[in-house]
């Protein structure tokens, strides 16, 4: 069961161009990007509220669009559950009119108010309820109609953190209850994290990555997705050595041992990554992996750690590296700006990119 676009154009202007090759499967795929990337326009061509101007999509054995064979199924056609960023519901209906709106039978309407609480709020009006509970009666309202794909553009936008992290949980439960396919298009990496089974990384409107959303998270192969994914070290660097269980690089200011990775060759020019929490702060005389020499530039407080701003030997800018740490581990060590400090890039965590 899934959702394949194939080879599909779409050109806004002469100036923004959408290009997409990508399939969406059973489970919570998220499509994940800046602002402006996209995203939303590739919900819309989905749904058919949208025309390509070339390519194909299908669902299974169904084709949505297709110039070669004259279809473009209309939307109310294509069974698509489709929730806006706003709930967009229906002010001079109740919550149970709402749902039944979209009810391919009308009978079904009480199990969706049990399955998403909404049971006492049946006879109110959106007016009457609370942005949270608006945005479950318009995910109860787009499934009402049994659809095959579910289509979420940024449904958490206008909710406050508690009630975001509740509806985080509605749609978690509803991928174990429902298997059906669900595209939730976000740039929040927090919500991409909580909720992805597989990411979909669009940035100008392209496809830059697409894999499942552990391997993504941890270790991106191209700069663009780990600078959207917030990998706080990335260091422009050269491939010296390749041997069978280990990768060298230089930075011009020091070394790193990695992971083999047959993508690169001696020589190349690439970016290593490591994530901000695991560069290690040394505090024995032990050596350790990939150990580096540094001071301490300055330390920027943040809610949970703080970023230490580090200045490798040799290095001309203000700071080339960043370590999270958090006020325990700070106070006990008693890091100030100045400090000269040992630490270490974890080499299972680190990785290099193009």
């Amino acid at each position: 069961m899934g959702l394949t676009l194939d080879n599909v154009k779409r050109s806004f202007g002469k100036t923004f161009h959408l290009s997409l090759d990508m399939r969406v499967e059973q489970g919570i795929t998220v499509l994940f990007g800046r602002s402006g990337c996209g995203k939303t326009s590739v919900l819309r061509l989905i749904a058919g509220l949208d025309r390509p101007d070339a390519g194909t999509i299908r669902f299974d054995d169904t084709v949505f669009f297709d110039p070669a064979r004259k279809t473009d199924l209309p939307p109310h056609l294509r069974r698509i559950g489709y929730m806006f960023q706003l709930p967009s519901l229906f002010p001079h209906l109740t919550v149970h009119a709402n749902i039944a709106y979209g009810a391919t039978d009308s009978s079904d309407v009480a199990e969706w108010l049990e399955r998403f609480q909404l049971s006492a709020l049946k006879d109110r009006y959106p007016r009457e309820i609370s942005g949270g509970e608006m945005q479950r009666v318009a995910l109860a309202r787009s499934l009402a109609s049994r659809p095959r794909l579910l289509l979420l553009d940024e449904p958490f936008s206008a909710l406050d953190e508690q009630r975001r992290t509740q509806f985080q949980g509605d749609l978690l439960r509803l991928k174990d209850k429902m298997p059906i396919p669900i595209l939730l298009v976000t740039h929040n990496l927090n919500e991409a994290f909580a909720l992805a089974d597989r990411l979909i990384i669009l940035d100008e409107g392209k496809i830059v990555e697409s894999y499942d959303a552990m391997t993504l998270f941890s270790r991106p192969m191209k700069r663009v997705t780990a600078e959207l994914l917030r990998v706080q070290n990335l260091l422009p660097c050269t491939v010296r050595a390749v041997r069978n269980d280990t990768l060298v690089v230089d930075t011009g200011h020091f070394t790193v041992e990695l992971d083999p990775d047959a993508r690169f060759h001696s020589g190349d020019r690439v970016w290593l990554g490591i994530r901000a929490v695991d560069v290690r702060l040394i505090v024995t005389d032990e050596f350790r992996e990939n150990e580096i020499a540094a001071t301490v530039s300055r330390i920027v407080p943040a809610f949970g750690s703080n970023h230490v701003l580090l200045r490798s030997d040799g290095c001309a800018q203000e700071y080339d590296l960043v370590m999270d740490l958090d006020e325990h581990h700070l106070r006990q060590h008693m890091l100030r700006a100045g400090d000269r400090v040992r630490i270490s890039l974890k080499r299972a965590n680190a990785f290099l990119c193009d």
